[in-house]
Order: structure tokens, then C-alpha cells, then sequence
């Protein structure tokens, strides 16, 4: 696998979340997501991205209750 193919820069994550580069900026600056900083520039492994995407997905979804007599 080429390094090229695994590492991503603020612009290319923010096109594939959809979401603005000052967001993903912020994201990193938090801690937030999972990055590196090479010098002045944020890295993101697109796996370790999926991963995190995943992750942030199942916080926000409600687990059903298989007791819950109103199903």
C-alpha cells in the first residue's frame, strides 16, 4: 500500500465528510479526530477516519431495549 493512498489533507477530509475546513481544523485542534500534525499540516489516515465515523455513529444511536413492552 502507497503512502500517498493512505494519508489525507484538511481539504480532502473535508470534501469526503462534507463538512468545511475550518470544522476539521477545529476538530484537530480539540483532539477530536484522529490526525497528525507534520510541521504546519494535518494528516488523517482515511482507516483511522472510518474507524473514528463509525465510532461517532453508534454514540449518537439509541440502543432498543429488548424488555421495552412498547415494541
Amino acid at each position: 500500500m502507497e503512502l500517498q493512498t493512505m494519508n489525507m489533507n484538511v481539504e480532502e477530509v473535508s470534501n469526503w465528510l462534507h463538512i468545511p475546513p475550518s470544522t476539521i481544523y477545529s476538530l484537530c485542534r480539540l483532539g477530536e479526530i484522529p490526525c497528525n500534525k507534520i510541521g504546519k499540516q494535518w494528516r488523517f489516515e482515511r482507516r483511522h477516519l472510518e474507524t473514528w465515523l463509525i465510532q461517532k455513529t453508534l454514540e449518537i444511536c439509541v440502543p432498543l431495549k429488548v424488555n421495552d413492552p412498547s415494541l
